[in-house]
Protein backbone atom coordinates (compact mmCIF):
# COMPACT_ATOMS: atom_id res chain seq x y z
CA UNK A 1 0.00 0.00 0.00
CA UNK A 2 1.56 3.30 -1.13
CA UNK A 3 1.11 6.70 0.54
CA UNK A 4 -1.90 7.68 -1.59
CA UNK A 5 -3.77 4.51 -0.62
CA UNK A 6 -2.72 4.95 2.99
CA UNK A 7 -4.41 8.36 3.00
CA UNK A 8 -7.70 6.90 1.74
CA UNK A 9 -7.50 4.34 4.51
CA UNK A 10 -6.81 7.09 7.07
CA UNK A 11 -9.69 9.22 5.74
CA UNK A 12 -12.14 6.45 6.52
CA UNK A 13 -10.70 5.77 9.96
CA UNK A 14 -10.76 9.46 10.91
CA UNK A 15 -14.37 9.83 9.80
CA UNK A 16 -15.38 6.90 12.00
CA UNK A 17 -14.20 8.72 15.14
CA UNK A 18 -15.73 12.08 14.25
CA UNK A 19 -13.29 13.99 12.03
CA UNK A 20 -14.31 15.55 8.70
CA UNK A 21 -11.72 13.91 6.46
CA UNK A 22 -11.33 13.60 2.69
CA UNK A 23 -7.73 13.95 1.52
CA UNK A 24 -8.82 14.48 -2.11
CA UNK A 25 -11.29 17.28 -1.47
CA UNK A 26 -10.46 18.80 1.92
CA UNK A 27 -7.06 20.17 0.99
CA UNK A 28 -5.47 23.48 1.84
CA UNK A 29 -4.56 23.99 -1.82
CA UNK A 30 -8.26 23.70 -2.74
CA UNK A 31 -9.26 26.41 -0.28
CA UNK A 32 -10.18 24.34 2.75
CA UNK A 33 -9.60 26.26 5.96
CA UNK A 34 -10.42 25.76 9.65
CA UNK A 35 -14.01 26.56 10.57
CA UNK A 36 -15.67 27.27 13.88
CA UNK A 37 -17.60 24.32 15.32
CA UNK A 38 -16.15 21.91 12.75
CA UNK A 39 -13.58 19.19 13.46
CA UNK A 40 -11.62 18.82 10.27
CA UNK A 41 -8.52 17.06 8.96
CA UNK A 42 -7.09 19.36 6.27
CA UNK A 43 -4.81 17.54 3.84
CA UNK A 44 -1.48 18.87 2.53
CA UNK A 45 -1.14 21.56 5.18
CA UNK A 46 1.78 23.82 4.35
CA UNK A 47 4.54 24.56 6.87
CA UNK A 48 7.83 26.40 6.48
CA UNK A 49 9.50 23.01 6.16
CA UNK A 50 7.18 21.25 3.71
CA UNK A 51 3.65 19.85 3.65
CA UNK A 52 2.15 17.82 6.47
CA UNK A 53 -0.20 15.12 5.16
CA UNK A 54 -2.95 16.29 7.51
CA UNK A 55 -3.47 19.08 10.02
CA UNK A 56 -6.15 18.39 12.63
CA UNK A 57 -8.36 21.28 13.68
CA UNK A 58 -10.94 21.40 16.44
CA UNK A 59 -12.73 24.53 15.35
CA UNK A 60 -9.99 27.13 14.91
CA UNK A 61 -7.46 25.26 17.07
CA UNK A 62 -4.56 23.45 15.40
CA UNK A 63 -4.30 20.37 17.61
CA UNK A 64 -2.32 17.81 15.61
CA UNK A 65 -0.33 16.82 12.53
CA UNK A 66 -0.44 13.45 10.77
CA UNK A 67 2.07 11.85 8.43
CA UNK A 68 0.89 8.95 6.25
CA UNK A 69 3.56 6.68 4.80
CA UNK A 70 3.80 3.62 2.59
CA UNK A 71 3.23 0.23 4.19
CA UNK A 72 6.92 -0.66 4.44
CA UNK A 73 8.01 2.57 6.22
CA UNK A 74 9.16 2.70 9.84
CA UNK A 75 6.65 5.08 11.40
CA UNK A 76 8.54 5.78 14.64
CA UNK A 77 11.38 7.30 12.63
CA UNK A 78 8.92 9.46 10.69
CA UNK A 79 7.41 10.71 13.94
CA UNK A 80 10.77 11.57 15.43
CA UNK A 81 12.07 13.58 12.50
CA UNK A 82 9.59 14.70 9.84
CA UNK A 83 6.59 15.23 12.14
CA UNK A 84 8.61 17.15 14.69
CA UNK A 85 10.09 19.40 12.02
CA UNK A 86 6.62 20.28 10.77
CA UNK A 87 5.45 20.92 14.34
CA UNK A 88 8.25 23.45 14.81
CA UNK A 89 7.76 25.22 11.49
CA UNK A 90 4.19 26.47 11.44
CA UNK A 91 3.94 29.48 9.13
CA UNK A 92 3.54 32.98 10.54
CA UNK A 93 0.15 33.41 8.82
CA UNK A 94 -1.12 30.32 10.64
CA UNK A 95 -0.09 31.43 14.12
CA UNK A 96 -3.69 32.47 14.83
CA UNK A 97 -4.56 28.76 15.06
CA UNK A 98 -1.95 27.88 17.68
CA UNK A 99 -2.88 26.84 21.21
CA UNK A 100 0.61 27.27 22.66
CA UNK A 101 4.33 26.61 22.27
CA UNK A 102 6.23 23.84 24.02
CA UNK A 103 10.03 23.50 23.80
CA UNK A 104 9.94 25.00 20.31
CA UNK A 105 7.02 22.85 19.14
CA UNK A 106 3.95 24.79 18.02
CA UNK A 107 1.57 21.85 17.71
CA UNK A 108 0.73 19.72 20.78
CA UNK A 109 0.20 16.30 19.18
CA UNK A 110 1.77 14.43 16.26
CA UNK A 111 0.85 11.13 14.60
CA UNK A 112 2.42 8.84 12.00
CA UNK A 113 1.03 5.70 10.37
CA UNK A 114 1.62 3.42 7.41
CA UNK A 115 -1.90 1.99 7.41
CA UNK A 116 -1.02 -1.33 9.06
CA UNK A 117 -3.21 -2.63 11.84
CA UNK A 118 -1.40 -2.74 15.17
CA UNK A 119 0.80 -5.81 15.59
CA UNK A 120 2.59 -6.05 18.99
CA UNK A 121 5.57 -7.83 17.43
CA UNK A 122 6.06 -4.97 14.94
CA UNK A 123 5.48 -1.95 17.14
CA UNK A 124 7.66 0.43 15.08
CA UNK A 125 5.97 -0.55 11.80
CA UNK A 126 2.28 -0.88 12.65
CA UNK A 127 -0.56 0.93 14.36
CA UNK A 128 -0.55 4.69 14.87
CA UNK A 129 2.54 6.23 16.41
CA UNK A 130 1.61 9.17 18.66
CA UNK A 131 3.48 11.69 20.76
CA UNK A 132 2.39 14.49 23.07
CA UNK A 133 4.99 17.24 22.52
CA UNK A 134 3.97 19.42 25.43
CA UNK A 135 6.45 17.83 27.82
CA UNK A 136 9.98 16.82 26.88
CA UNK A 137 9.85 13.47 28.69
CA UNK A 138 6.63 12.31 26.99
CA UNK A 139 7.70 9.25 25.04
CA UNK A 140 6.08 8.17 21.75
CA UNK A 141 3.52 5.40 22.04
CA UNK A 142 1.57 3.23 19.64
CA UNK A 143 -2.22 3.60 19.45
CA UNK A 144 -4.61 0.96 18.15
CA UNK A 145 -6.98 3.62 16.78
CA UNK A 146 -7.35 7.34 16.17
CA UNK A 147 -8.26 9.80 18.93
CA UNK A 148 -11.63 11.48 18.46
CA UNK A 149 -11.99 15.29 18.47
CA UNK A 150 -13.52 15.13 21.97
CA UNK A 151 -10.62 12.96 23.09
CA UNK A 152 -8.10 15.40 21.64
CA UNK A 153 -9.74 18.37 23.40
CA UNK A 154 -9.85 16.46 26.68
CA UNK A 155 -6.17 15.62 26.34
CA UNK A 156 -5.37 19.21 25.39
CA UNK A 157 -7.10 20.54 28.49
CA UNK A 158 -5.30 18.18 30.85
CA UNK A 159 -2.71 20.01 32.94
CA UNK A 160 -0.25 17.29 33.87
CA UNK A 161 2.04 19.68 35.77
CA UNK A 162 -0.76 20.81 38.08
CA UNK A 163 -1.89 17.21 38.60
CA UNK A 164 1.65 16.21 39.55
CA UNK A 165 1.87 19.11 41.99
CA UNK A 166 -1.36 17.95 43.64
CA UNK A 167 0.04 14.43 43.83
CA UNK A 168 3.17 15.65 45.61
CA UNK A 169 1.14 17.84 47.98
CA UNK A 170 -1.32 15.14 49.02
CA UNK A 171 -1.04 14.45 52.77
CA UNK A 172 0.77 11.28 53.76
CA UNK A 173 -0.62 11.00 57.29
CA UNK A 174 -3.52 8.74 56.18
CA UNK A 175 -0.98 6.20 54.96
CA UNK A 176 0.70 5.81 58.34
CA UNK A 177 -2.14 6.62 60.75
CA UNK A 178 -3.34 3.66 62.84
CA UNK A 179 -6.91 4.70 62.02
CA UNK A 180 -6.05 5.00 58.34
CA UNK A 181 -4.20 2.57 56.11
CA UNK A 182 -1.41 2.08 58.65
CA UNK A 183 1.02 0.93 55.95
CA UNK A 184 4.29 -0.78 56.71
CA UNK A 185 7.61 0.76 55.62
CA UNK A 186 7.97 -1.42 52.51
CA UNK A 187 4.42 -0.52 51.47
CA UNK A 188 5.18 3.19 51.86
CA UNK A 189 8.28 2.76 49.70
CA UNK A 190 6.19 1.00 47.04
CA UNK A 191 3.65 3.85 47.00
CA UNK A 192 6.41 6.47 46.76
CA UNK A 193 8.18 4.61 43.95
CA UNK A 194 4.98 4.42 41.89
CA UNK A 195 4.15 8.09 42.48
CA UNK A 196 7.65 9.12 41.44
CA UNK A 197 7.27 7.08 38.25
CA UNK A 198 3.94 8.75 37.49
CA UNK A 199 5.43 12.23 37.96
CA UNK A 200 8.36 11.28 35.70
CA UNK A 201 5.90 10.46 32.92
CA UNK A 202 6.25 6.68 33.02
CA UNK A 203 3.21 4.96 31.49
CA UNK A 204 3.74 1.29 32.40
CA UNK A 205 4.37 0.48 36.03
CA UNK A 206 4.56 -3.00 37.57
CA UNK A 207 4.21 -3.40 41.33
CA UNK A 208 5.04 -6.96 42.42
CA UNK A 209 4.25 -8.08 45.96
CA UNK A 210 4.22 -11.56 47.46
CA UNK A 211 1.12 -13.25 48.88
CA UNK A 212 0.27 -11.90 52.33
CA UNK A 213 2.27 -8.66 52.04
CA UNK A 214 -0.76 -6.37 51.84
CA UNK A 215 -1.34 -5.68 48.14
CA UNK A 216 -4.97 -4.62 48.63
CA UNK A 217 -4.13 -2.19 51.42
CA UNK A 218 -1.22 -0.75 49.48
CA UNK A 219 -3.23 0.02 46.35
CA UNK A 220 -5.92 1.81 48.34
CA UNK A 221 -3.72 4.85 48.04
CA UNK A 222 -6.11 6.92 45.88
CA UNK A 223 -3.45 8.06 43.41
CA UNK A 224 -3.16 4.51 42.05
CA UNK A 225 -6.55 4.87 40.35
CA UNK A 226 -5.06 7.56 38.09
CA UNK A 227 -2.22 5.44 36.67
Amino acid sequence: MNEAKTRLFIDEQLRKVGWNADSKKLRQSKGTRPQRDRNIAIAEWRTDNGFADYALFCGLKLVGLIEAKAKHKNISAILDFQCKEYAKNIRKEDEKYLTGTWNGFRVPFIFATNGRDFIPQFETASGICFQDLRKSNNAPKVLRGWISPDGILKLLNENISVANEHLQEMPQIFLTDENGLNLREYQLKAVQAVENAVIAGQKNILLAMATGTGKTRTIKRRTFSKI
